[in-house]
């Protein structure tokens, strides 16, 4: 899985901009300085909402995963985090809701 992810990435061109913390999202978290991440792609919910809010930038970008699909009761949680008011833009792209922080 880690290699096909740094082919996608190289082949993005994202190599300087994108950094792969291979841990466990509980234990990554650490590693990252709070308000430094301009992009996060989650794939679980709840938990990593509340992980990684403070490592976010202001304006940051979140893409959630399965969205479409409601995997494990994503769509509630998320319109959940979005009805609080902490979101300035959302799109929907094929299954992955983006949205965009104040």
């Amino acid at each position: 899985m880690e290699a096909g992810f740094r082919k996608n990435i190289k082949r993005a061109g994202l190599n300087k901009f994108v950094t792969l913390i291979n841990k466990p999202n509980h234990i990554a978290v650490s590693d990252i300085e709070d308000n430094s991440v301009r992009l996060l792609f989650i794939d679980g919910v709840r938990k990593d909402l509340r992980l990684f809010m403070p490592k976010l930038k202001s304006g940051a970008i979140i893409a959630f995963d399965d969205y479409e699909n409601d995997f494990g009761g994503l769509v509630s949680v998320v319109n959940e985090f979005i009805s609080k008011g902490n979101c300035k833009r959302k799109y929907l792209l094929n299954k992955t809701l983006v949205v965009e922080l104040n």
